[in-house]
């Protein structure tokens, strides 16, 4: 069979050429379904970290000292400074190596099992959400001075418990083992809040109270989307929180 075709019988469309930020959105979709959740959590604070070793060496100052004039949750900076983006620089940030470690730790454990059960970006949400709401509750009831990811780690400790206390999704033998080996670490942990000293047990519970509510909200509406732009509009807020409180850490140390 021979079929004749002549310049006029069809028109060629060229494919149109994304934008700059299409592209970047694009790959940023694609590094987040990769890496968005734990991967995201312990980089950002190990960045963190980093800026505030850098940080403390450059002004001559004490490490524990620059984190609380930096970008920890200052009861009397926010006030004087009106610096509310430290509600989610605080939760990036980590007094010693040894409170970095451990809880970093808790976020690979406990962000590694959620991954399997939603997706990466859900649980990073769940950990930034439940870090900015107990920072907020530390800030107003102990009205201190506090950092550290514990608050979202707690987050994500009751997200679990929630998922594996309402989820109808489990094998129910399973579901009842790992609902009673999740509360037994929050009992532990909330235990050791209470007991060891300079440990903010109020950023604790209300990351905890977050988290389980967040969880319930979760399983409950079966929200398995995977949240793309709630997660991308979150990572804006920290590169803004971020660049805020090096402007205000270099005005507070140039009085």
């Amino acid at each position: 069979m021979y079929i004749e075709l002549k310049p006029g019988d069809y028109n060629f469309i060229p494919p149109e050429k994304e934008g700059f930020f299409s592209r970047f959105l694009s790959i940023l979709k694609s590094l987040s379904s990769l890496y968005g959740g734990v991967y995201t959590i312990i980089g950002l604070s190990v960045i963190f970290y980093v800026i505030a070793i850098i940080g403390s060496l450059v002004a001559s100052i004490n490490f524990d000292y620059f984190l609380s004039i930096w970008a920890s949750n200052n009861y009397k900076i926010i006030i004087a400074l009106n610096s509310y983006y430290r509600w989610i620089t605080a939760m990036f940030i980590h007094f010693g190596l040894i409170h970095l470690f451990l809880n970093m730790v808790g976020v690979y454990i406990l962000g590694s099992l959620l991954e399997k059960l939603w997706n990466k970006r859900i649980v990073f949400l769940v950990f930034f959400i439940s870090g900015i709401l107990s920072n907020i509750a530390s800030f107003y009831i102990l009205k201190g001075n506090s950092g550290g990811a514990s608050g979202g780690v707690f987050g994500l400790m009751g997200a679990a418990f929630s998922f594996f206390t309402f989820s109808s999704d489990v094998e129910p033998l399973f579901k009842n083992y790992m609902r009673q080996q999740i509360l037994s670490v929050i009992i532990i942990n909330v235990i050791l809040s209470f007991i060891l000293p300079s440990i903010d047990f109020v950023g604790h519970l209300g990351g905890l109270i977050s988290g389980i509510l967040l969880g319930l909200f979760i399983v409950k509406f079966r929200i398995k989307r995977n949240l793309f732009y709630l997660y991308f509009i979150s990572l804006i807020l920290i590169i803004v929180s971020l660049v805020l409180s090096i402007i205000d850490v270099i005005k507070l140390l140039s009085v």
